[in-house]
């Protein structure tokens, strides 16, 4: 059985065009080619992204009604919402 690693980030890694995503992406990509099992959960605010996986996880309502007021911390509040959201910890 291979080890398994959980990554969590701020974004989604589908179609990576940002750097943080592309990082996230080359990361995955060689514990994968290491044999490992690997599963990137994005915890993101939908209007910033075009693509995602399954699993990956938008935050809800609150956190698209923060982002929308505060769209430069939106990292920071997609992260505090699978803290806060319990919607969010039951898909996570």
């Amino acid at each position: 059985m291979a080890e398994r690693v959980l990554m969590v980030g701020a974004y989604p890694i589908e179609n990576a065009i940002g750097g943080g995503q592309m990082r996230a992406r080359a990361l995955r990509d060689r514990y994968l080619a290491r044999g490992l099992e690997v599963r990137y959960c994005g915890v993101f605010y939908k209007g910033f992204y075009d693509s995602w996986s399954r699993d990956d996880i938008p935050v809800g309502p609150e956190g698209e009604e923060q982002i929308r007021h505060s769209p430069w911390t939106g990292d920071v509040i997609c992260s505090e919402q699978l803290h806060r959201d319990p919607g969010m910890r039951r898909r996570f």
